[in-house]
């Protein structure tokens, strides 16, 4: 009985062929050559490596710092203006029952977000340019939403569809906050104001999400700037 050669057999030879040859070829290079060759590879290879990781921490470091911030900040000033917003920083209510309104605390907590609310700006157009635009929309727009508790009609109309465009605002509340209510007694103005400032609070979450997602400009992140770290020239 004869046995047929396996079809991979001439493949598997070839291989072996190869394989001895590149041996043969690898061991007429002389050594230091080899260990030239091996530390150059390494003395290129491994700092963008390096540099890629230490890079990726430092974008999460700053993207976390980041968040906290505008997180924090948002609540300071939003929180505040709704214990303004109650009479919650002391005095005698007014003849007419309303809570008494704290022009202090209020221009304590205006300053406050704008001082804040340009800082942050100031770090998105560093590292994430591309979402300047939406944080100064709503930043804008907590500041709009605060100046309801004053005695104003201007961008009282604007800021009232903004919140409705946002969908942080039922057609109830935008009805109550309307006109002015500052020296209002009635309390259901008061509430629909605190909802709407929850909603608007928790409306950021879009944004610190793509700050999440986003690249950071000025870090090595993804085989892009990889490659760009491997060959600066390029």
């Amino acid at each position: 009985m004869t046995s047929s050669a396996s079809p991979v057999a001439p493949a598997a030879r070839a291989d072996g062929e190869r394989n001895s040859w590149l041996r043969g070829l690898l061991a007429r290079v002389p050594t230091p050559i080899i260990v030239t060759v091996v530390g150059a590879l390494s003395a290129w290879v491994i700092p963008a490596v390096t540099r890629q990781w230490q890079d990726q921490q430092k974008a999460r470091e700053l993207k976390a710092s980041l968040v906290t911030r505008i997180g924090r900040d948002t609540t300071e000033a939003l929180v505040k203006s709704d214990f303004v917003a109650y009479g919650r920083f002391g005095g005698q209510r007014l003849p007419n029952g309303a809570p008494p309104f704290s022009d202090e605390q209020f221009n304590d907590l205006d300053l406050s977000w704008r001082r804040n609310s340009e800082e942050i700006e100031g770090l998105l157009a560093a590292y994430f340019p591309g979402l300047v635009g939406e944080w100064h929309r709503y930043a804008t727009l907590v500041k709009n939403t605060y100046f309801l508790l004053r005695p104003r009609v201007y961008l009282r109309k604007e800021t009232l569809q903004a919140l409705d465009r946002l969908g942080v605002a039922t057609k109830t509340q935008l009805v109550l906050l309307a006109r002015p209510f500052t020296f209002v007694p009635a309390s259901h103005e008061r509430n629909a104001y605190f909802l709407v400032t929850q909603r608007l609070l928790d409306a950021k979450s879009k944004l610190t999400g793509q700050i999440l997602r986003a690249h950071a400009g000025g870090y090595s992140q993804g085989p892009a700037d990889f490659l760009h770290d491997l060959l600066p020239f390029v």
